[in-house]
């Protein structure tokens, strides 16, 4: 072939290149003004910070709490994104915190009307409400809570005496409580005796036991622990169901740019899941994929971009339950070079 056709064809070539990319549409807004034409388009990164505590109506920057669970994230100029996309985790930081005890307002799935809450007869005084605070519960958090309701109802002379002991048995996943009179006046139980229950509902006419957390029914005989009064010597109650401390075993993260993946057989806005077996409750996970996962993206022009966590069971979760701030990088790109 001669230097004359050669240089025919290859002018050939480039002149249908550039009418592929004309009528492209969002394909030629992909690439950066100034790129080699053929060459695979750059991959956009996209990087979110949501603070801690992002409750409802809050805005941070270009981040706005638009209903207590959906980070909406304005974009100036808008993304452009062309067909044949897909996006994948890069790396995330998010806080392990969301509550397993809280009031109808912590939103903790299963609990419309909440499981704070634990019922305590003390020497015959009238059966009266105590309350956890909200937050993300051990075993031993479980003691020491009931210690510190104990001391600030004086019961017991400090919130580091022992009144309660509670035990978790690994291999059944039961609770043990133990009531030890030791801390109490005289080492004794008090001479009208101690009744706890876990009955629903409350003296304040809520189904908010704590219950079903600790393994032990909201109605029936069961419900009620009952102890004499005068003993010196403790008495220890075996919940008679497993315990249910960590009913969130995932959080999944969805994106309203993603299209088509799946979670439980349903397709939708997935873009990740972060198991949380591996990690240790009230701390920041840091996250990072083993391998690529790419989910794919539906094409158009993105002014905003909606971000939202659920449970693995897919119930939304509060960004106001996130106690540190959460933040995660994408990478969207073509899904192959020579994709159209």
């Amino acid at each position: 072939m001669s230097m004359n056709e050669q240089r025919h064809r290859m002018g050939a070539q480039r002149a249908s290149m550039n009418q592929g990319l004309a009528e492209s549409g969002a394909d030629s807004a992909w690439n950066a003004p100034g790129s080699i034409i053929g060459k695979p388009p750059q991959p956009i990164p996209f990087t979110l910070a949501i603070p801690a505590g992002f409750t409802s109506g809050m805005v941070s920057g270009a981040v706005q709490a638009i209903d207590g669970y959906t980070a909406r994230v304005s974009l100036s100029p808008s993304l452009t994104l062309p067909s044949d996309s897909e996006a994948h985790l890069i790396q995330a930081s998010i806080a392990y915190t969301q509550p397993n005890l809280g009031t109808a307002a912590s939103g903790i799935p299963g609990f419309p009307s909440g499981n704070n809450r634990i019922s305590i007869n003390f020497n015959g005084g009238g059966r009266t409400d105590y309350f956890f605070p909200q937050g993300l519960y051990s075993v031993a958090d479980i003691a020491t809570q009931l210690n510190i309701i104990a001391n600030n109802a004086g019961w017991i002379a400090s919130p580091t005496d022992s009144l309660f002991i509670v035990q978790g048995v690994v291999a059944t996943q039961k609770i043990i409580l133990t009531v030890n009179p030791a801390p109490l006046a005289g080492g004794v139980f008090p001479a009208g005796g101690i009744v706890i229950d876990f009955l629903n509902p409350s003296v304040g006419a809520l189904n908010d036991s704590i219950g079903p957390v600790l393994g032990w029914p909201t109605s029936g005989p069961g419900a009620t622990l009952t102890i004499p009064g005068g003993g010196a010597a403790a008495i220890a109650f075996s919940a008679p169901n497993v315990a249910n401390f960590a009913f969130t075993s995932a959080y999944a993260l969805f994106c309203s740019f993603v299209t088509d993946s799946y979670q439980n057989g349903l397709t939708g806005k997935l873009l990740t899941v972060f198991p949380l077996g591996t990690f240790a409750p009230n701390t920041v996970m840091s996250f990072t994929p083993p391998l690529k996962y790419p989910v794919p993206v539906a094409s158009g022009v993105y002014s905003t971009v909606d971000f939202f966590f659920t449970d693995q069971s897919g119930n939304r979760l509060l960004l106001a339950n996130f106690q540190a701030p959460t933040q995660f990088s994408i990478l969207i790109a073509k899904s192959s070079p020579t994709a159209s």
